[in-house]
């Protein structure tokens, strides 16, 4: 019996929103990696609504860098403030993009 890999969690935030401007009140990002069928590996990038639990979003490639890209994508607005937003800066320096914008 061959036992299923369980997915690696690299990155986890949860965003907290405002219900009135933004439609819900916040959205859990998640990237982790995980093995296909075929034996290689996979990288996914999955948003769910905090207080409903519905997916906003599922993008999965082989190619961390796109992954990451999408990541910098939907958290491009974002002020950078606390550790994961060092994190966001780091990731978007060695992918050569603009890193979100600190906070005052």
């Amino acid at each position: 019996m061959k036992l299923e890999s369980l997915p690696e969690q690299l990155f986890v935030s949860a965003v907290g929103m405002d219900p009135a401007l933004d439609g819900f009140s916040g959205v859990l990002v998640e990237v982790y990696r995980e093995r296909d069928p075929s034996g290689g590996v996979r990288y996914v990038l999955l948003e769910t609504a905090s207080a409903t639990g519905n997916h906003l979003l599922k993008f999965t490639s082989a190619d961390p860098s796109l992954v990451a890209g999408i990541l910098l994508r939907e958290i491009g607005g974002i002020p950078c403030a606390g550790p994961a937003d060092r994190i966001f800066r780091a990731l978007a320096e060695a992918l050569g993009k603009p890193a979100p914008a600190p906070t005052q």
